[in-house]
Order: C-alpha cells, then structure tokens, then sequence
C-alpha cells in the first residue's frame, strides 16, 4: 500500500519558469477581487526551482508516492504543435529525483492547466473547449516525459 501526497502543477510550480505559457487562471487571477490579495501562480510555491527539497521533506516525512499534474501551459505553451523543451525536462528530472528518493510517481493528466489558447470567455464564465485532438498531442508528451520511467519498472 502506497501513502502520499499530492500537488497540482499551477499551485505548486510557478509559471513564470521554464518557458511556461499563460493558463486560463492566469486571467482569472489577473482580476481584480478574484483572489485574496491578488494572488497568483507565477510563482506559487516555486516548485519548478526547489522541488528537490520538496521531495526530500515528503520523503523525510515517510511517504512513499507523489501525486503530480502536468502542466499543459509548460508543455505546449506556444501553440499545440510545438514541444516545450524545458517543460519536458522539468518533468524528466521531477521524476527521475522522485525514484531516486523512492517516491513512486502518480501522474495526472490533466488537473485543470489549461493554455489560455484553449480557454474562450462566453457570458462571462470561461467555457473548456473540448478537443480531443488536443488530449492526443498532451498525451503524446506525457509519454515522451515518462517513456523513461515506464522502462525501469
């Protein structure tokens, strides 16, 4: 049995890193009284920079797994089509310092990071405009970041 935690890329990471792209909550927190203080995840908790010691205190605390979420912003942060290269590295080493600590990754797909590119406003509220097309090249990324992992099992 696994005990762990877990994070959520926009929450943790920082978007201002490693050629991040802008999300969707991006412009939520980019209004004014949408967050406590104006708030936002340009820096977060700045993961993207420390999550070697961020993994060492869950490892430190006797967990065994780490629940993360890819951030589709670092990955396809231009246009869909276009690979983040340092996005892919970012997540290649967040894993390779989670098996070296024996942390077993759990990764999730998608947990609300969209491109802003994917977002469109209609009466007000942001609608998610699903694209499967869109799912395939995300997914096709996830499995050149952890084809490494999936080999060492």
């Amino acid at each position: 049995m696994n005990f762990g935690v877990a994070t959520a890329s926009y929450q943790i990471e920082g978007s201002s890193f490693g050629g991040c792209g802008r999300s969707h909550w991006d412009d939520f927190a980019d209004e004014p009284g949408r967050v406590f203080q104006g708030h936002n995840g340009s820096i977060a908790c700045d993961h993207y920079h420390h999550y070697e010691t961020d993994l060492n205190l869950i490892s430190e605390a006797g967990f065994d797994a780490y629940r993360f979420s890819f951030s589709w912003p670092r990955l396809l942060p231009e246009t869909s089509s276009s690979l983040n290269s340092d996005g892919i590295d970012f997540y290649d080493r967040l894993i390779d310092a989670m098996l070296e600590r024996d942390l077993k990754p759990f990764a999730t797909l998608y947990h609300w990071d969209l491109p802003q590119r994917h977002a469109q406003k209609v009466a007000g509220k942001i609608v998610i405009l699903q694209n499967i097309l869109q799912t395939i090249q995300i997914s096709s990324c996830v499995i050149l970041v952890t084809g490494l992992y999936l080999l060492r099992l």
